[in-house]
């Protein structure tokens, strides 16, 4: 029997130019038929039929600045608590931006609510801006 987790998340992006082209964000996924290559260059969690899907809204933009939000939601096929929990809070940590840099983003708030079926309740990850790190809260 297949295991699934089903992710619902926003997270909120706010950029300055510097006088740069606005950075922003990329993100590749895939879904059930596309070819082989195209589930390889994948970079966002994965199921056995596909990835989360990931929409883009600009909030506010100027030339100076932008105020981005991304929502990356989905159900993943044969993916668990068990096996790939893990795998989720890293790929979740590496959308953290370089702070240790002059990067011109920065994450303001974040929030992922993760309900996997081999586990009971709800998890949910939240965006620290002091410890600049997702921390996952009580089950729910």
């Amino acid at each position: 029997m297949s295991k699934w987790s089903h992710v619902a998340s926003i997270v909120r992006y706010d950029t300055f130019s510097l006088g740069r082209p606005m950075p922003e964000p990329e993100f590749k996924t895939c879904s059930f038929g596309d070819p082989e290559d195209k589930w390889t260059d994948c970079d966002v969690p994965c199921g056995s039929e596909g990835s989360l899907t990931v929409s883009k809204s600009d909030v506010y933009r100027n030339k100076n600045q932008a105020f981005l939000t991304y929502s990356f939601s989905g159900d993943l096929r044969d993916y668990s608590y068990e096996d790939d929990h893990d795998d989720l809070e890293l790929w979740m940590q590496s959308l953290i931006p370089d702070t240790d840099s002059c990067n011109p983003i920065i994450i303001r708030q974040a929030v992922f609510q993760v309900h996997y079926e081999d586990r009971e309740g709800l998890v949910t990850y939240q965006y620290d801006q002091d410890s600049n790190k997702f921390e996952a809260g009580e089950l729910l």
